[in-house]
């Protein structure tokens, strides 16, 4: 049957039914031993997981439709982070993990059809790797994407679907595009609580500590590992920074807000840059990926109002009030749903205030009279964070999702976070 644009999405579930049974039939076959599913993550299954594994079952109509788990989760959290940690964008993670469901439900078996195991249903014996590194989650998606990039010059281009079977050569092709919607969903639900508004530098998953010195223009990191960066970009007189991914390679880019001008100046990894008009005097920029594409939107703040003004990557734009006079703009995506959540913090009393997309909010106190907001996922588990930066100690000051907190010093006086 040859998929139109009118089929409904029972439709779709009930063809994914049936192609998972052949599946299960023709590709996965049980071995005599006891058959396992291997943890994906050496922190296991997070609340994070769990909580976005019960987001995404209203939203998934293919196999895992209503029946995606935490632990899925978990392991295609794993497949998106090695390809962000690679510098490839969405659409490559978004390929791997469709793959991924179609092979082994996003379940790192160690048993599958002959000889193969894995989230990719890798062979041993047709140089995949040996059985301990195709059960390696890391192993396993770099190997997948090696090939791609390598004998797939137009995995860009082309259908997920025919990209998945130029790489598996699976004697079941059709299968991979009636997934490919759902790859895309959980990718782009990863993607974008890791990118868009987090600050992470390297590509690891974790907000780095950033912060910039308004008299130089210098951009001083501090990496988990406890390394450090530094880097000129800016200077000028009332510039902002702000930390987002607007190329979807995974990586934070160096930008600055100019509100003289109303001008985005981007600083890509690869050393191009960029520049964009939007916004004005008066208006804070603030770094978040509202439409979940993985890529950070264009947005300002003007504090007189409390109205947002985004700027989206395909040119439309979206305005929205949530705040007022006072208040101060943060990004961050709160509930794990891939989507920035529009959040103000008042400074005169520490509290935050969260309007998520769904239109439900959360009031949450956190930080002291002073204390500028940041925005990241410090312990990268999907979720941003409620962390302060303190100038006058240099000190910032995580609340994290689970309750537990965490201090870190970084920075001169005189620096603002980034």
């Amino acid at each position: 049957m040859k998929r139109g644009k009118s089929m409904t999405n029972t439709g779709r579930w009930l063809i994914a039914t049936a192609l998972t049974a052949s599946m299960l039939a023709g590709a996965i076959q049980p071995s005599a031993h006891a058959d396992t599913a291997l943890p994906c993550s050496p922190n296991g299954v997070t609340s994070a997981d769990n909580a976005l594994a019960a987001l995404l079952n209203g939203r998934l109509d293919g196999a895992l439709r209503g029946g995606v788990s935490g632990y899925q989760i978990s392991c295609a959290r794993v497949v998106v982070k090695t390809t962000q940690r690679r510098g490839l964008g969405l659409r490559a993670a978004a390929i791997a993990v469709t793959t991924a469901i179609v092979e082994s439900r996003i379940q790192n078996l160690d048993y599958g059809d002959a000889d193969s195991e894995g989230l990719f249903q890798q062979r041993p014996s047709m140089g995949w790797g040996t059985p301990e590194q195709v059960r390696d989650p890391v192993y396993a998606t770099n190997k997948f994407l090696d090939y791609m990039v390598t004998n797939v010059p137009d995995w860009r281009t082309r259908s997920v679907g025919e990209v998945c079977q130029a790489v598996q050569r699976s004697a079941f092709p059709e299968r991979y595009g009636y997934e490919a919607h759902d790859g895309a969903v959980v990718a782009q639900a990863l993607f974008g609580g890791a990118a868009g508004y987090s600050g992470d530098f390297d590509g690891n998953g974790l907000t780095d500590f950033t912060v910039y010195r308004p008299t130089t223009g210098n951009w001083r990191i501090l990496y988990n590992d406890g390394s450090t960066y530094t880097r000129p970009w800016g200077g000028s007189q009332g510039d902002q920074p702000v930390s987002g991914d607007f190329d979807g390679n995974g990586l934070a880019d160096f930008t600055i807000y100019r509100p003289s001008t109303g001008n985005w100046h981007i600083l890509h990894n690869d050393g191009s840059t960029y520049t964009r008009p939007w916004g004005g005097p008066g208006q804070l920029a603030v770094s978040g990926d509202y439409d979940g594409n993985g890529l950070t939107d264009f947005t300002t703040y003007t504090p007189h109002d409390g109205n947002w003004h985004i700027l989206y990557n395909n040119g439309t734009q979206y305005h929205r009030q949530w705040g007022g006079n006072g208040h101060t703009p943060v990004a961050g995506d709160y509930d794990g749903n891939g989507l920035a959540d529009f959040v103000t913090y008042t400074p005169h009393d520490g509290y935050w205030h969260i309007l998520h997309n769904d239109g439900t909010q959360y009031h949450r106190q956190w930080g002291s009279p002073g204390d500028i907001p940041v925005a990241g996922d410090y312990n990268g588990n999907g979720l941003a964070d409620f962390a302060v930066y303190r100038p006058t100690t240099q000190t910032i000051h995580i609340l994290h999702n689970d309750g537990t907190t965490y201090t870190r010093q970084w920075g001169s006086p005189g620096d603002i976070p980034a």
